[in-house]
């Protein structure tokens, strides 16, 4: 089966519950557990991903995004930025993501024996059809690119690595679905499916 694609606190009693109904006006965050995890571990990850996918984000609609507090949004962020992970831009006073990322994927990416592995096989058909070439892997309902060689015919560098796409939605994803199962095939194609430009096809 393929799924590797080449394209060209807690607290109980009467007593803590003013406390805690005070915490929920003021936007503060509880770690209840959510679904088994914790909600401000889901939380973080979570700002990452709206960050990653807008570029930048301000407090005020990352928080409408997350759906908390700005109190909320802004001390997560605030955290974030401690460790290197998100950034603030003085000018327009929204946050990107910071190098901190670029250290941790680098060392993700150096003990994949993937990307080691196909490194070479990109270069190649890069060299023979100057086109660039991405190497893509099924991670749940989405394709997510993890190398990239770049042809010379490319006008403009863009790099697709880390980037998560819809499987209906890319040539890459279509074959991963071509190659799977068919149930999981059909659990997976079960809509409504996303249409992130007019032109997708979603059914």
């Amino acid at each position: 089966m393929s799924r590797v694609t080449v394209d060209t606190g807690t607290g109980a009693g009467l007593r803590s519950r003013p406390v805690a109904e005070r915490g929920r006006r003021c936007g503060v965050a509880n770690d209840k557990p959510e679904g088994g995890n914790l909600q401000s571990v889901n939380r973080a990850l979570r700002a990452l991903e709206l960050i990653a996918e807008e570029r930048e984000l301000g407090v005020t609609e990352l928080g409408r995004r997350l759906g908390v507090h700005k109190a909320t949004a802004s001390r997560l962020v605030a955290t974030l930025a401690e460790r290197g992970l998100v950034e603030r831009d003085p000018l327009t006073e929204k946050y990107r993501l910071g190098f901190g990322l670029i250290r941790l994927a680098g060392a993700a990416m150096a003990s994949l024996d993937l990307v080691r592995t196909g490194r070479p096989i990109l270069e190649e058909l890069a060299d023979r059809t100057r086109e660039t070439v991405n190497l893509g892997v099924l991670s749940g309902d989405a394709v997510v690119y993890i190398d990239q060689v770049t042809g010379t015919r490319s006008i403009v560098a863009v790099s697709w690595v880390g980037r998560r796409t819809p499987l209906h939605c890319t040539s890459n994803g279509k074959v991963l679905l071509a190659f799977l199962g068919e149930p999981e095939r059909e659990r997976l194609l079960v809509g409504p499916l996303e249409r992130p430009t007019p032109r997708s096809v979603v059914k």
